[in-house]
């Protein structure tokens, strides 16, 4: 890594992997304090730990990856921006100030793939209840701006009862088809309130597709100079 544009890309990388660690950990070590004094625990121990922090139900696996993710990468591109901010100031190289635009659009762009994250692992997270569902039609129906969309209905049991439950998102072509086996979530006790993973597949899509867009764009901006001299 010769030119110093490059070595002040992985410098801010690295400073920001380190601040978005430190942020972390300071959140981690809070849900562990109200954990110990909601059970009223005044010793660590080790072993103590590793059961708080089993027991500790704010994001969870999945959602303590993407909220460190989210730490990481609006620290930053903060970072980015002062970075570019004090280059222009100073006229350093070929350093303009247009190049705060490509930080801010991706900033932009994977928040919005990072709420679209969210909301899915939202709705995943109360709905709990597995079931194995057959798809007995697909109801035609109006949307919101009045085109047409389709519902599939789904035959399913959950405790002991046969629901029959048309599906609350319509879509522009189904997702699945007439008579095919599909796993289905709910949440326990209301199992008209269902969740399909195959209808959010597009929306998962999508919110990856934003997330990687906001992800490259901000370091064009910060390797604009370099990039210009190619």
């Amino acid at each position: 890594m010769k030119d110093p544009y490059v070595r002040l890309a992985a410098g801010v990388l690295a400073i920001s992997f380190g601040c978005a660690l430190a942020l972390y950990l300071v959140l981690l070590a809070r849900l562990v304090q109200r954990q110990m004094e909601e059970e009223r625990t005044e010793e660590l121990s080790f072993g103590t730990l590793l059961r708080l922090l089993k027991e500790i139900q704010m994001p969870m696996q999945c959602g303590r990856i993407w909220l460190f993710l989210m730490l990481f990468w609006t620290v930053f591109c903060l970072f980015a921006g002062c970075v570019i901010l004090i280059q222009c100031r100073e006229r350093q190289g070929e350093r303009s100030v247009f190049d705060l635009w490509p930080v801010a659009m991706g900033l932009l762009f994977f928040y919005a793939g990072m709420v679209m994250r969210y909301l899915l692992w939202k709705k995943r997270r109360v709905a709990t209840a597995q079931a194995q569902a057959t798809v007995v039609s697909i109801e035609p129906g109006r949307g919101v701006d009045n085109s047409i969309v389709y519902r599939p209905v789904y035959k399913f049991y959950a405790e002991g009862i046969m629901y029959r439950i048309v599906s609350p998102t319509g879509h522009n072509s189904s997702p699945v088809k007439e008579g095919e086996r599909v796993k289905l979530y709910h949440i326990p006790g209301q199992p008209e309130k269902i969740l399909v993973p195959r209808e959010q597949k597009v929306v998962r899509r999508i919110s990856v597709f934003f997330c990687v867009l906001g992800t490259w764009i901000p370091l064009a901006g910060l390797l604009a100079p370099w990039l210009r001299t190619r």
